[in-house]
């Protein structure tokens, strides 16, 4: 089987996109979480939108509960 460039980041963005909806706040870290969720989202866009939109949407809500202004100014599009 020939493996492309393209599989390589279809699969790491996968990995990625798993990685961050499946782990959860920890105290402290809304700012960090905020950002990189904003990042995954970026990376996410091109490849998988829809996802890139769950990511996005999960961002935001964890700010909103997080209420923390600098984590909600991180997540603001």
């Amino acid at each position: 089987m020939h493996v492309t460039a393209g599989h390589v980041t279809a699969y790491l963005t996968t990995s990625m996109i798993d990685r961050f909806l499946g782990q959860r706040p920890k105290p402290g870290y809304a700012v960090f979480r905020a950002g990189l969720g904003l990042t995954t989202t970026t990376l996410a866009n091109r490849t998988d939108p829809a996802a890139a939109t769950q990511v996005l949407n999960q961002t935001a809500n964890e700010a909103i509960a997080a209420a923390d202004g600098y984590a909600a100014d991180e997540a603001a599009p």
